[in-house]
């Protein structure tokens, strides 16, 4: 224990000897933890907490194979979507919406353009497992 105690004077004496040294250590060791933690934050929100309906784990995402252009997770077509939605047995519900990028601006409004993202969901769309319909634009 008195090792320790030596060892943390002798640190805080170098510390103070050198104020720029010291400077540059605090702001490199503020600014990893501050990224850390903004990091953390995302991967918390986006990839560890549960998505926020009943039955989650039970949502699936369904691409379709475009093999004359090689894309292996190409768009559903509304019409295959509608034949799958038909047909499938394995899914309690299908769900499909297309994104869109759209300039938005209030009506006689000054302010500019605002650039949207909107969703339009196709009819019969379903939040999750047992729930009703939503449009939602981001």
């Amino acid at each position: 224990m008195d090792t320790l105690l030596q060892d943390l004077k002798f640190g805080l004496r170098s510390l103070l000897k050198n104020p720029g040294f010291t400077l540059v250590a605090v702001v490199a060791l503020a600014l990893g933890i501050g990224a850390n933690s903004a990091i953390f934050s995302v991967v918390n929100a986006v990839l560890l907490r549960p998505l926020p309906f009943p039955g989650a784990d039970r949502v699936m995402s369904v691409w379709q194979n475009n093999r004359v252009r090689g894309w292996h997770q190409d768009v559903v077509t509304p019409a295959d979507y509608i034949d799958w939605r038909k047909e499938a047995r394995a899914f309690e519900t299908m769900a499909a919406y297309f994104g869109r990028g759209v300039n938005m601006r209030r009506q006689g409004g000054r302010a500019g353009a605002r650039r949207r993202r909107l969703r339009r969901f196709l009819p019969g769309a379903a939040r999750g497992p047992g729930q009703g319909p939503r449009l939602r634009a981001r």
